[in-house]
């Protein structure tokens, strides 16, 4: 992405790069910031419009090795929520905040049920999704944004229409 660079925890940063660094101990969960579905989300969090990340509240939901949880606190969300189902990926999540140095709520589970986000990013494939998205949208703000990702083209209708019948309006779409 223009913004983010990914890079495992024993690189340093270039000087001259401008970007937002996400360090991360790869291979202790999944992620490493290259699939598709996680560069779709970084994307999107760039081209977020006036979102006050640092009066919101936000959710990263199948965090797997933190990376989008980790974006957010650096774009300068102070309350940020980051859960999985996965013990090692809570784990993983939790290392790589600290090598980043930054503050997540890290959680084991699906979703907390004790807060209201502002934004959430639900990086998670659609047979996961499409049970979930009515819970996601009780636990979105009114005016909250929902980012999704990790659907596949021919999933894409079906989840509009499930997000639909919640009361979620599809503002964008992006496909790679």
């Amino acid at each position: 992405t223009d913004k983010f660079r990914i890079l495992p925890n024993w690189e340093t940063a270039s000087t001259n790069d401008q970007r937002i660094c996400i360090f991360i101990e790869p291979g202790m969960a999944f992620g490493t910031g290259q699939h598709a579905s996680t560069q779709v989300c970084l994307h999107a969090l760039e081209h977020l419009k006036a979102f006050n990340f640092a009066n919101s509240t936000t959710l990263d939901v199948g965090t797997g090795s933190g990376i989008l949880a980790i974006a957010l606190a650096k774009l300068g969300s102070k309350n940020v929520w980051a859960g999985d189902i996965d013990k090692n990926a809570v784990i993983a999540s939790k290392v790589n905040a600290e090598f980043n140095n930054v503050s997540l709520n890290i959680f084991e589970g699906t979703l907390p049920s004790h807060s209201k986000f502002d934004l959430v990013l639900a990086n998670i494939l659609f047979t996961v999704l499409a049970p979930m998205i009515s819970e996601l949208s009780q636990i979105l703000n009114r005016k909250g944004t929902l980012i999704l990702s990790c659907l596949i083209e021919s999933q894409s209708d079906e989840m509009t229409e499930l997000a639909k019948q919640c009361g979620l309006t599809l503002q964008s779409k992006e496909t790679l």
